[in-house]
């Protein structure tokens, strides 16, 4: 990933679903892309196929 100089650096995006309600993580994983926006799919997926589970609804941040 590039820093606040433009130079790049070795580093990492970490994301995490977890349930609401129970507060128990069901999917994670750790990724070198910048932006998270580009995993939320795939988050998603993963979660549903952890807990048989489709989400009916996501919160998700700007980044």
């Amino acid at each position: 990933m590039k820093n606040g100089a433009g130079a790049f650096i070795q580093a990492y995006n970490a994301q995490a679903v977890v349930d609401d309600a129970h507060q128990i993580i069901t999917a994670a994983d750790v990724t070198t892309n910048p932006a998270a926006a580009l995993n939320h799919t795939g988050m998603l997926d993963q979660s549903a196929a952890n807990t048989g589970i489709h989400a009916r609804q996501a919160l998700l941040d700007a980044g």
